[in-house]
This record gives structure tokens, sequence and C-alpha cells, in this order.
């Protein structure tokens, strides 16, 4: 099992308590270039059976073991349900009014094709934490998830619902945001993007 992080920019102070990777050549954006490793941990650690990845400014509290027994349990994945909106259609509205979001159209485009699809759950995950297993199901959605990712826009909460619903058999256990932050320390971003 490998708890790890990545960052870019100045948002967060670098990690020494797990591995904080940061540059990725394989591609050419700073915000992708640390996201690959959040979504694509299978390439990096294929070795690893569990992967937990925490957002830079996310810290343990206990035991990575405790984790592991108290929200994977038998489920593939643990996904966070998001602590402010509650769909993609809420959260591409938010993002219109982020200053830092330059991908506002793409954005827009997304939510669009999405619904044209026929996707439209009142679902939408908080990435900050993820605990996955190391398995071919959840290796194929993290595919589909970075195809999607890359191909409209970073923000991978907006992709994440409509990529997590082509996997029916996928074992998700999703956690409520304001339960699961309580066994981390979360501090401020240190900086902007």
């Amino acid at each position: 099992m490998i708890v790890y992080t990545s960052l870019f920019g100045n948002r967060d102070a670098p990690r020494k308590d797990i591995p904080c990777y940061q540059k990725n050549t394989m591609v050419n954006s700073d915000v992708l270039s640390a996201k690959i490793y959040k979504i694509l941990p299978h390439l990096f650690f294929p070795n690893e059976n569990i992967f937990m990845w925490v957002d830079a400014n996310i810290y343990l509290k206990k035991d990575k073991q405790y984790y592991v027994d108290k929200y994977l349990g038998d489920s593939d994945i643990v996904f966070c349900s998001h602590g402010e909106r509650k769909n993609i259609f809420e959260e591409a509205e938010k993002l219109k009014h982020m200053n830092y979001f330059k991908s506002v159209s793409n954005v827009i485009e997304q939510v669009k094709e999405y619904k044209a699809q026929g996707f439209t759950k009142d679902i939408l995950y908080g990435c900050s934490v993820l605990i996955r297993k190391n398995n071919a199901l959840v290796n194929r959605m993290c595919e589909l998830w970075w195809a999607h990712i890359t191909r409209w826009q970073s923000r991978d909460q907006i992709s994440l619902p409509f990529v997590v619903d082509k996997f029916p058999d996928l074992k998700i256990n999703t956690v409520k945001w304001n339960d699961i932050i309580l066994d981390f320390i979360r501090n401020k971003h240190s900086g902007e993007l």
C-alpha cells in the first residue's frame, strides 16, 4: 500500500512524510503533470495493492491501515461526497465564477455533452482523498477518467461521476466529506494555483 500526493506551483508546501510527486514529463501541463499521479497510480506504483491519494494539504492522523479498514473494506474504491455541491451541473455553475479557472467554456460543453448522453444524476465527488484497490476494473475506470480529463479540462470532479456511471460492477463506498475529513488534518493552501 502507498499513501502519496503530488503538487504543482506554490499552492502547498512540499511533503516529506509521504511520497510527493511534482513534475511528470509525460504531459506538458503543470496541472496535468501533478494530476496524472492522482488518476493513474497503477502506472507508477504497479506493485502496490492499494493506493491512497491525499491532496498535498491533507495529512493523515492515523496509521494508513486504519483508513483501509475503516473506509475501503471490501469495496474497490472510496469516494467522498462533495461537501458543498450535489451534482456536476452545480459544480459547473460554480466554476464559471472562479477567477483562476480558465477552461469555463470546456466545462459548459462537457456538461452539455454528458446531459445529452442522458447523465443527470445528483452525485458529485470531492476528490481530495481517494482510496482504491489496484485491480483491473478500478484501473480501467481511472484510465477512462484520465481520458475525460485530458479531453475536456483538468477539474476531475466534473468527469468522475459520469465515468463511474459506466462501471456498474465497481464496488464503491461513498463517504460523507464531513465524516471522513475528521480522520485527517486539513491545512489551508499556502499559495495560489
